[in-house]
């Protein structure tokens, strides 16, 4: 059985809805008239869908969304309004609104929009109840250097971490920007060989150079080769470029902290406050990137070190 909340003020607006989904047999409704009422049958629950009428809910309707799918997460919400309050409208999608409905609408679409959403929720679950059983992850990816590519790989890494539950929305941000930096230095350092002294010079002196050499062999046929390794505990991060390396020893200290102030070097020093470690390789064209969890943080395995010669940037945090 479905069980789906009707939020709506009018009673004919109200009755109308309740007889269109009662057109399904497993579908269960109940109603509601006011905002708070409603929420409060969500805690109570269970209730599978929402539908929930803005002019009802009024100013407040991306705080009812947002306050109901922090309740019930995986319930979808599905919201209908009258023409000329389109504001409300996107404040409900922006908070997390399923789907939307126009009141004049209603009648002919709304059992089709609710089949569909419920449908929709129903392989969300199935899949992330699947993706919950998995125990480990290996994937490899061999990009052309393309900036556009590179924001793409950094965006899918990114999400990698959500998927395996490694560390909290705060520090995916920080593990996007460590990646955002390590996969520049492969794309600008590495495959380009544009020397990060330009940028004492401007800003635009670095990218004309960057620009130049991209439509120049051999630079512009190099590519970059990123491999992802997942586990409950740590998510492994390799990247490497085609470019001839440099000498790690030459790396800011990552201990000094004034260095996060110098335009050259900053986003290695960022990778390092960001990352639980960060190891190069011994040419140097090579990083990787661990994110442990943070019961793990202040253990050092040995099996996390790729290469016993690559030398670490840092001490585990």
């Amino acid at each position: 059985m479905t069980n789906i909340l009707i939020v709506d003020g009018c009673p004919s607006h109200r009755m109308a809805v309740e007889t269109l989904l009662a057109s399904r047999d497993n579908w269960c409704t109940s109603v509601s008239s006011v905002a708070s009422e409603a929420l409060e049958l969500v805690r109570q629950g269970p209730i599978d869908l929402v539908v929930a009428d803005l002019d009802t809910i009024g100013d407040e309707s991306a705080g009812f969304v947002r306050e109901a799918r922090q309740i019930h997460p995986t319930m979808p919400v599905i919201v209908t309004s009258e023409s000329g309050h389109e504001d409300r409208v996107v404040d409900a999608l922006e908070a997390g609104a399923a789907n939307y409905i126009p009141r004049h609408f209603v009648e002919d679409r709304l059992v089709q929009v609710v089949e569909s959403t419920l449908a929709t929720s129903h392989q969300v679950r199935q899949r992330n109840r699947l993706l919950g059983t998995m125990d480990f992850s290996h994937t490899s990816f061999t990009i052309p250097n393309d900036l556009s590519m590179v924001t793409a790989i950094r965006d899918r890494l990114q999400a990698s971490l959500a998927l395996f539950g490694i560390c909290d929305e705060g520090e995916q941000i920080q593990v996007g920007i460590a990646l955002d930096e390590a996969l520049a230095n492969a794309y600008y350092h590495g495959n380009l060989e544009v020397s990060s002294e330009l940028k004492e010079q401007g800003d635009n002196l670095f990218e004309e150079t960057a620009r130049e050499r991209l439509a120049t062999t051999p630079y512009s046929r190099r590519r970059i080769f990123v491999e992802e390794h997942l586990t409950r505990e740590e998510a492994r991060f390799v990247i490497r470029d085609e470019g001839p390396g440099f000498d790690v020893a030459e790396l800011p200290d990552p201990c000094d902290a004034s260095n996060l102030a110098k335009r050259s070097g900053r986003g290695v020093m960022m990778m390092r406050y960001f990352m639980t470690e960060v190891i190069y390789g011994a040419r140097g064209n090579e990083v990787t990137l661990i994110k442990r969890r943070a019961a793990q943080a202040d253990e050092t395995l040995d099996d996390t070190i790729p290469n016993s010669d690559s030398p670490v940037l840092d001490c585990v945090r």
